[in-house]
């Protein structure tokens, strides 16, 4: 089967501080579409990782939204 790039998933990993608790949230897509087509979320840097890997996603990018705290 022919692999064109339409069905490439991938994730973004954003690192956030919700009520003095850490979370790391990845949201996922797919390259056709430009909306979110799932989520997972873990205390956890490695769970989150470990998720999208098994569920063969490329992380394409990772957010500390942590650092912009003021």
């Amino acid at each position: 089967m022919e692999k064109d790039g339409s069905m490439i998933k991938y994730a973004e990993i954003y690192k956030i501080k919700i009520e003095n608790e850490i979370r790391y949230i990845a949201k996922m897509y797919v390259t056709y579409r430009d909306e979110m087509i799932d989520s997972f979320s873990s205390n956890y840097l490695e769970k989150v990782v470990e998720y999208l890997i098994s569920e063969e996603y490329v992380i394409s990018n990772y957010f500390d939204m942590t650092e912009m705290e003021g």
